[in-house]
């Protein structure tokens, strides 16, 4: 018996560890597959939820089912990698106040919350939220590094953001020494602000390429849920590589039409 469950684990931490480095090569349909067979067997594993989590977070009708897996993961485990994903999914989607929550001063250390990179992180969100030169202005007065230039230019470049100088917007994405981060913003940037989009499209082309694993890159776009109460929709049917299932998206839609039924009765 004791054979057999340490052949178990070493084959569980094989698989484990086969899905994370084909998230890295963005071989997505395998990292898939393995955790797959991880979660049949071991569905409560922590990186298991990990890898799903990042996984289901490429395609918009898993999104939803994405947050709710690196949420109970981060109930569980203080993960700076997975807060960092998981805020820019939070941003990538409109859902502020989830942000918000993820860097409260009760659910991160002190030393944590009084950090540059969570005031950083906090200022943005409130410029992303609410885009306007107030508060790209509070952004600034922190001291210049590459994230905090990565988050200005995110705010900047938002349609409600009335952008006067073209040229300082394009100034910050030039000066970007940090090329995945740099690709990030080309990425997610609306070619009309900073080129033509034949130009546009050759640097996307580019950097998915030359970062094939990053989930920001990679992810299908544009996708907005903003702060609205959506109830989870995971099942494992959705666990199939290249076969949305139709029947999830038809069940979105009437959450989403009885939500605000309800909400305008």
């Amino acid at each position: 018996m004791l054979i057999i469950f340490l052949w178990n684990c070493s084959r569980k931490e094989e698989q484990l560890e086969l899905g994370f480095e084909y998230i890295k090569k963005g071989n997505f349909d395998a990292a898939l597959e393995r955790f797959q067979k991880v979660y049949r067997e071991y569905p409560d594993d922590l990186r298991v939820l990990k890898g799903l989590g990042y996984i289901l977070s490429l395609r918009k009708i898993s999104m939803v089912s994405s947050i709710h897996l690196l949420e109970e993961y981060m109930k569980k485990r203080d993960d700076p990698e997975v807060r960092r994903e998981l805020l820019k999914l939070y941003l990538d989607m409109g859902m502020f106040s989830k942000a918000e929550r993820l860097i409260a001063s009760d659910r991160i250390s002190v030393e944590e919350y009084l950090s540059l990179e969570m005031a950083i992180y906090r200022a943005a969100i409130s410029c992303l939220k609410e885009p306007n030169q107030a508060h790209s202005n509070e952004l600034k007065k922190i001291p210049q590094s590459t994230l905090r230039d990565y988050y200005l230019a995110r705010c900047m470049m938002q349609d409600s953001y009335k952008l006067g100088k073209s040229l300082e917007f394009k100034e910050i994405i030039d000066r970007f020494e940090d090329s995945e981060l740099r690709c990030e913003l080309e990425f997610i940037t609306p070619g009309d602000k900073v080129m033509d989009d034949i130009r546009h499209g050759v640097i996307l082309r580019e950097c998915r390429k030359k970062y094939p694993g990053s989930l920001t890159i990679q992810r299908e776009r544009p996708v907005k849920i903003y702060d609205a109460d959506v109830p989870r929709l995971f099942d494992d049917f959705l666990l199939t590589p290249n076969d949305p299932d139709h029947r999830v998206m038809e069940e979105y839609k009437i959450l989403i039409e009885e939500r605000s039924k309800s909400v305008v009765n």
